[in-house]
C-alpha cells in the first residue's frame, strides 16, 4: 500500500468489483483507454483476476487509486512490464467525476518511485493516444519525454519515458 497527500494505492481484490462498475463501464471515461471499450462487470472480474495473480513482482502491479475523504475508488495506477517499449510501463485511469484533480499525476508519481526503488529500473515509459491531451500532460508533469510514436490497439500513440536520475530530480520526496 502506498499513501500519499489525497489518495491510498493498495491491491486490488475481486470485491472491488461492484464499486468500479461505473468506472469501467463509463464510455466516456473509456474512450482513450486501451481499446476504448467499456467493461462489464464479468469482464472486470476476470481483468482483476489477471491483474491479482500480477502481483508477484515487488513494486510492480496496477493499484486501486482510492481517494482518501471518500474511501472511494476512484481508478487505478500501476507500472507494470511494457507492452511493446523495452521500458517498464506506467498507466492510469481515473473516473471521469474525478478529473482534473490532479489524481493521475499524484498517484502515477507514488507508483512509479516505488518501481523505480524496488526494482532498480532505468527508465520507466507511458503509451497515451495521440488524441489525449490529458494523459500526455500527466507524462509531461512526471518528466517524461517524447521519444517515438506507434500504433497501439489500432489507434495513433506517442511514448514518452523517464530515466531513474531524471524522475528523482524531478520527484524528491518532500522533508
Amino acid at each position: 500500500m502506498i499513501e500519499t497527500e489525497r489518495l491510498i494505492l493498495r491491491q486490488w481484490t475481486l470485491e472491488d468489483v461492484p464499486s468500479i462498475v461505473s468506472i469501467y463501464g463509463d464510455s466516456e471515461t473509456m474512450r482513450l483507454f486501451g481499446r476504448g471499450i467499456t467493461f462489464s462487470p464479468q469482464e472486470l472480474v476476470e481483468s482483476l483476476k489477471q491483474v491479482i495473480s500480477e502481483y508477484v513482482d515487488a513494486g510492480l502491479g496496477n493499484q486501486a487509486v482510492v481517494e482518501k475523504g471518500s474511501l472511494a475508488v476512484v481508478g487505478h495506477c500501476g507500472v507494470h512490464r511494457g507492452s511493446g517499449t523495452a521500458d517498464a510501463e506506467a498507466d492510469w485511469l481515473i473516473a471521469r467525476d474525478r478529473w482534473g484533480r490532479g489524481y493521475a499525476t499524484e498517484a502515477a508519481a507514488a507508483v512509479m518511485r516505488r518501481a523505480f526503488d524496488a526494482q532498480n529500473l532505468p527508465a520507466i515509459s507511458g503509451v497515451a493516444r495521440r488524441e489525449n491531451v490529458a494523459s500526455i500532460a500527466v507524462m509531461r508533469k512526471l518528466g517524461m519525454s517524447l521519444v517515438s510514436e506507434c500504433e497501439r490497439h489500432g489507434f495513433p500513440s506517442v511514448v514518452h519515458r523517464v530515466t531513474r536520475e531524471d524522475f528523482a530530480e524531478r520527484h524528491r520526496p518532500r522533508a
